[in-house]
């Protein structure tokens, strides 16, 4: 969620171009535009996601008790499903889990429309229908259902009642489509191999509901998948006797109704959710079909209890008693699982606890790599433990131990870690980049060459390829301006790739590229034509516009970048970029005013911006308002604890009030930031000397010195005299 551009951009990106994405090859356009209102009101808090999971769960929850009553259930079977629906353990991963909203969000529509189904709102059941394949392609199944329950009613099924329901095919199946063709089944099994794997699901799905003692993240898949493996075999013995009992029970339509359903379900979830074979049993996808296996349990549970009315009262006492204790248990369960899902570090250590395998290995790897202060050994043990389960089937966890090696200056490992992946796969992309970035550290330019163009050789039809790896050389010149090499490979892959797309159709997207490569490497008239031909194309490219306005700002064109930004807010009236740099302008013509109304009108829109603060505080300390920079300084460093700016900003408003002390403060907070700060270390020089820290003040002019600071003569003088001998 946090990657999705659909998301971050939200109020920027046209809402056709949201329902035409995909997330890991799944249509669900309505589920990231709810995750872009939340972003779009509270950022990233999780607190608003958490709280509208569990919403959406309670709602869910009201509108099965609704439904099971409409299907005619008792009022004490009806509300002994919804309760076991709601607090069973298999519960939680849905509900925990932010970035599984599509399963909470497709089924408030999907019950709610079999809801309105069973009311004879037949519009209304339309709409949410709709809704619900929108939020996740999992409701494809919906008109199966909908025929499941007129069957269950004691309607008459045929060939004309199931042509007289086309609409809800055309709605759910329509929808679903694009996901169904891509993602149905698992393209690396046979069908039998992908037979038994459904089944062996089915199975530990209902074990899993029926006993729910362990939830984890990840289920591992029995291998190999092969019908004497014990582990299928168990499941297809049990799939039969499922099958035989349901027969004899064929009667019983709430039963039958019940096991269909969690199959339809099932079913539907299996064949449109991607798998890399490893989580195929996954348990939020369990989250609507255990209604099913709810009602089961409730329907046989209340059977139990009328039978025992002839019995002695304390055997339906102690009945009583059991029931309770099953409900507390499964509300404990629920909660002790819940804790485990507080954090990343509880999580994949419980996972390891209890069934370890390289993805768990790996995510706790990089949990504990982004800790400040980690225990390297930890991570390079965590990431081989990885690589020795499951490294020949997923490079990418020894790419992501040659990234940490890379990111703690053991290069040769890092390297030798590539080598390993490209040993395996020659044409591995991510290990060629990886590689060369290295070899780029290392200083060794024709081996940072070498790399881009075996890669180009193996791809040299793929503009991504072409445009990752300009970029690379462009961050490769800001480290090593004098390197000729590297300024000659980037114009050649510049060229390259301008001819790349000459042989195929321009698009704006394809323009946009050029314009952005060229505004990299610093051919500004080249970019500018690019993005005028982009603009051509697609007048109301966002970034295109966004670039072209930059361009001649910083060319000192204020006139024609205020005309672009002006144009860009009126067709995307909440890119707040375009409003900040219209800030910024008016800021350097004089018009104050202007500027702050501005600042204003991002923070309304974006009230956390972290820019919109820091340009309202320098207007405020430029016009002497000292309280009101301090604030909006404080409030630009909440918004982002690594604005070294502010940091050196509040310093300065701080000096100039006389506090000294809290100058320094915030002076350090800077240089902790950006190291790098020569103005800060200046600073906090002449500061240290006026509190008389005269060892104080020797140590960051020297540290200024060394990032270039010619210090004036006098205060070297001065500072003499205070040198320790």
């Amino acid at each position: 969620m946090t990657e999705n551009v659909q998301v971050r951009a939200f109020g920027t990106v046209a809402l056709n171009a949201l329902f035409q994405s995909s997330v890991d090859g799944i249509h669900r356009p309505l589920t990231t535009l709810m995750y872009g209102v939340e972003h779009y009101w509270t950022g990233l808090n999780p607190f608003a996601y958490h709280l509208n999971n569990l919403l959406l769960h309670l709602v869910t929850v009201a509108l099965v008790f609704l439904l099971l009553m409409q299907l005619k259930l008792t009022f004490t079977a009806a509300l002994g499903a919804a309760l076991i629906f709601a607090i069973h353990p298999s519960r939680v991963e849905s509900v925990a889990w932010i970035a599984q909203r599509q399963e909470l969000l497709f089924s408030v529509f999907y019950v709610g429309a079999l809801l309105a189904y069973l009311r004879g709102r037949l519009l209304l059941t339309g709409g949410l229908a709709l809704a619900s394949v929108l939020a996740s392609p999992q409701a494809w199944s919906f008109p199966f259902i909908l025929i499941l329950i007129d069957w269950y009613r004691g309607c008459r099924i045929d060939v004309n009642a199931v042509i007289a329901r086309w609409p809800f095919f055309l709605i759910s199946g329509g929808v679903a489509l694009f996901t169904l063709i891509h993602k149905f089944g698992l393209p690396f099994l046979d069908f039998p191999q992908q037979c038994l794997l459904f089944i062996w699901t089915v199975i530990f799905y209902l074990r899993h509901f029926f006993i729910p003692v362990l939830s984890l993240p990840i289920h591992q898949v029995p291998e190999p998948i092969a019908l004497l493996n014990p582990a299928y075999l168990f499941a297809v013995i049990v799939f039969i006797l499922l099958v035989v009992g349901a027969w004899f029970l064929r009667r019983q339509r709430l039963v039958i109704f019940a096991m269909l359903f969690y199959g339809v379900l099932i079913f539907s979830s299996w064949v449109v959710v991607p798998n890399q074979g490893i989580n195929t049993a996954a348990e939020h996808l369990m989250y609507l079909p255990a209604l099913g296996l709810a009602v089961l349990m409730a329907f046989t549970l209340e059977a139990i209890y009328l039978f025992l009315k002839g019995q002695e009262a304390v055997v339906r006492f102690l009945f009583v008693i059991a029931l309770g204790a099953l409900t507390l248990g499964l509300g404990l369960v629920t909660v002790q699982q819940a804790s485990v899902w507080k954090n990343d570090f509880l999580l994949w250590q419980h996972q390891v606890k209890f069934s370890p395998n390289a993805m768990a290995y790996n995510n706790l790897a990089q949990a504990y790599q982004r800790q400040p202060s980690r225990d390297n050994a930890k991570v390079i043990d965590l990431y081989q433990r990885a690589i020795n389960v499951d490294g020949a089937r997923h490079a990418i966890y020894s790419i992501n131990l040659a990234e940490f090696y890379k990111e703690i200056g053991l290069l040769d490992k890092s390297l030798e870690g590539y080598q390993a992946v490209l040993a395996v796969d020659p044409k591995h992309r991510e290990a060629y980049f990886g590689l060369a970035e290295v070899y780029q550290l290392k200083g060794q330019a024709d081996k940072v060459v070498g790399a881009y163009n075996q890669l180009i050789k193996f791809y040299p039809d793929d503009e991504d390829v072409y445009i990752k790896a300009i970029e690379a050389y462009g961050r490769a010149i800001d480290e090593s301006p004098q390197n000729v090499l590297y300024q000659e490979k980037r114009e050649e892959l510049l060229s390259a790739f301008e001819q790349l797309s000459t042989r195929k159709k321009y698009t704006a997207v394809d323009f946009y590229n050029l314009g952005f490569l060229y505004q990299q490497v610093g051919g500004r008239e080249e970019a500018i034509r690019y993005y005028v031909k982009a603009l051509q194309l697609q007048s109301n490219y966002a970034q295109a516009l966004y670039n072209l306005a930059t361009l001649y700002q910083e060319a000192g064109d204020l006139k024609t970048a205020l005309v672009l930004y002006q144009r860009l807010v009126h067709m995307h009236s909440s890119y707040v970029l375009g409003y900040l740099n219209m800030g910024v302008i008016y800021n350097t013509l004089g018009d104050q005013d202007r500027a702050r109304q501005l600042y204003l009108k991002v923070l309304q829109i974006d009230p956390k911006n972290s820019r919109a603060y820091f340009h309202l505080g320098y207007l405020n300390e430029s016009q002497g308002n000292m309280k009101e920079a301090i604030s909006n300084y404080e409030d630009a460093i909440d918004g982002d604890a690594a604005n070294a700016e502010a940091y050196y900003n509040l310093g300065n408003v701080y000096a100039q009030l006389g506090q000294s002390p809290e100058a320094i403060a915030m002076y350090i907070k800077t240089v902790g930031v950006n190291p790098k700060h020569e103005n800060a270390y200046v600073n906090l020089s002449i500061l240290s000397f006026k509190l008389r820290d005269f060892q104080g003040a020797i140590r960051y002019l020297e540290q200024a010195q060394e990032l270039g600071y010619n210090a004036p003569a006098e205060y070297l003088k001065t500072l003499e005299l205070y040198r320790k001998k």
